[in-house]
């Protein structure tokens, strides 16, 4: 489009300027011109034609006094148009051709036609772009969504679910919550983020608890809203930075709030509004899976559990181990195993008889799962024997728990 024009007003060049601290930079040039692509911004009629959002006509003017012109000698007829966008100047179009033609009325009104197009066509790119951009944003969901499909496990929807939204947002750090009441379940998902190793929930004094408590909507802090926060995020003590910006969506199915999400970013790197949007819709998408996976583990949960104890049996023990340390793995958080057995059972079975001793392991059980986490699995391994599998916990933390 400059080209023609150049060709049709007879010009020698045409360029496009636009503020760049500390001056000018050419970003547009017609074929046939060679300018100086950073300009510095000095008083002239550039800045006469930005300052005021007026054009600026010149029959006769120094070539050198022109900075995309650099210091080529002779003069040159100007004229410069702010080109404008909703009312505001967004950068300059400058035409020039040999000094003596001045640009006549009806020749700046092709230059003022010639601007509005190229207006128009950065519009619809900028809106190209932007719709390109939200169909790249939902077509990453949509892989991240297809991983989910096929998976049963709450935790592991909820370890692709991070995926994709580190995918989506320039996240640093995130975790899952999930706590189902309804469902009977526990656990957390980290990434990128170690908690203490006796972490079970979210602390009440926290924005996690009061999101899953009281909040319906995604919550999203930065700046002085992060700053002015007495609360933590997740726990006291968390390694999280006071200045970074931090997304926390709820996971939410038919009015119960069951867990939250929380993304937490670079302070230099804020969660855009379209970015936060997306997420906001995807959470809702991940929550409708997982409620599926929570009501299936429900009921396979049924049948995984001992009659006798109401504790989860052998065949769930071997299958939810293989899964924890492949998150553990996965995760870099440490995942203990304590294995314990009654002592002399025999003698309690042969002197008060097997009611007694029924009766006996129902007490240890529940003596047993009182004193653990209750993301943490309890299991009858077998007769008198009992497993505990212990996620996010070290060794020597494990050895204090099972004495």
């Amino acid at each position: 489009l400059l080209g023609l024009a150049r060709h049709l007003l007879e010009a020698e060049g045409i360029v496009i300027l636009k503020p760049a601290s500390p001056g000018w930079r050419v970003t547009l040039a017609s074929p046939g011109v060679n300018p100086v692509r950073n300009v510095p911004r000095v008083e002239g009629l550039l800045a006469m034609a930005w300052e005021n959002e007026k054009e600026v006509t010149a029959a006769s003017v120094n070539r050198s006094a022109v900075g995309h012109l650099g210091g080529q000698r002779g003069s040159v007829s100007l004229v410069i148009l702010p080109l404008s966008q909703r009312g505001r100047s967004r950068a300059l179009l400058a035409c020039h051709r040999a000094s003596g033609r001045p640009f006549l009325d009806r020749e700046i009104v092709l230059l003022k036609k010639c601007a509005r197009l190229l207006g128009g066509w950065e519009s619809f790119a900028a809106h190209a772009q932007a719709l390109s951009e939200a169909r790249e944003l939902e077509e990453r969901l949509a892989r991240g969504l297809e991983k989910m499909l096929s998976e049963t496990d709450p935790l592991e929807i909820a370890g692709y679910a991070l995926d994709a939204l580190f995918d989506l947002l320039p996240a640093v750090q995130g975790f899952a919550v999930i706590q189902s009441a309804a469902a009977n379940y526990s656990g957390l998902m980290t990434k990128r983020l170690r908690v203490p190793e006796r972490f079970g929930h979210p602390e009440r004094a926290t924005w996690s608890y009061w999101v899953m408590t009281r909040g319906r909507e995604s919550l999203y802090l930065e700046g002085a809203a992060r700053r002015e926060t007495a609360m933590p995020i997740l726990h006291e003590g968390e390694p999280f930075s006071p200045e970074g910006v931090v997304l926390l969506l709820p996971l939410e199915n038919a009015g119960e709030i069951f867990g939250v999400v929380g993304l937490v970013g670079k302070p230099e790197l804020p969660f855009a509004g379209s970015a936060r949007a997306a997420a906001d819709r995807f959470i809702k998408q991940v929550s409708a899976l997982m409620t599926v996976a929570l009501l299936s583990k429900l009921n396979q949960d049924s049948a995984l559990q001992d009659a006798l104890t109401g504790l989860y049996n052998r065949r769930y023990f071997e299958e939810r181990l293989d899964g924890e340390v492949k998150r553990s793995q996965r995760s870099e958080q440490p995942v203990s195993l304590v294995l314990m057995d009654v002592d002399h059972f025999k003698r309690i079975n042969d002197t008060y008889g097997h009611p007694a001793g029924d009766a006996t392991l129902r007490e240890v059980a529940q003596k047993v799962k009182a004193a653990v986490r209750s993301v943490d699995v309890v299991c009858r391994y077998g007769g008198e024997e009992f497993a505990v599998i212990l996620t996010s916990c070290s060794m020597e933390e494990a050895r204090e728990v099972a004495e």
